[in-house]
């Protein structure tokens, strides 16, 4: 037999250790499952998928493991399907001054008192005067702002791919909302 080549060069995509071929007692670790292979081990590679940020859902059910919620409904004192209410409306605030335990029934009345109470989204675009939906966009500036952070941003084919440029919209004749990004 003759010599091996020699193992490429390979780092590791959580801590940057330089990585070689395992070895399975006298087997040595296939060539094309090594340069598949992104991490040195199993712990980088949990590491690696631990997420940063809590989702909602997430700190939904951290609140309910600290045992933040009541036992019994403060509305009406029902012991039966407790929800957990923050009272400034963010569900990453659990301080327990800013939580209280309602049944389904006084929570979900609770939502819609206030939804009452908040002045209904504006009928036109903010950008170009079309109907809206959500956050006063119509569905293409909302969905360019989903995608990109700005209504006005829009890809555009290059010689070399896509790049984002701003589309600059006039504003709409029809006496609706002026373009917020013109001032």
């Amino acid at each position: 037999m003759g010599t091996r080549k020699p193992d490429p060069e390979k780092t590791c995509a959580y801590c940057g250790k330089r990585m070689q071929r395992n070895r399975y007692g006298e087997t040595l670790e296939d060539m094309t499952r090594f340069l598949r292979r992104r991490f040195c081990g199993r712990v980088c590679m949990a590491r690696a998928q631990e997420k940063q940020k809590l989702t909602l859902n997430g700190m939904r059910s951290r609140a309910k493991r600290l045992g933040l919620k009541g036992t019994f409904c403060e509305k009406c004192g029902a012991t039966e399907d407790l929800h957990l209410h923050h009272e400034n409306e963010n569900p990453f605030d659990n301080r327990p001054e800013n939580l209280r335990t309602l049944c389904a029934t006084c929570h979900q009345k609770l939502h819609r008192a206030r939804e009452r109470l908040v002045p209904k989204q504006p009928l036109a675009c903010k950008v170009c005067g079309l109907p809206s939906r959500r956050l006063g966009m119509c569905p293409k500036h909302y969905q360019r702002y989903r995608l990109y952070g700005d209504p006005c941003l829009t890809k555009r084919r290059t010689k070399s791919g896509y790049e984002l440029v701003r589309e600059e919209e006039s504003p709409p004749a029809s006496g609706g909302a002026s373009n917020p990004l013109s001032a």
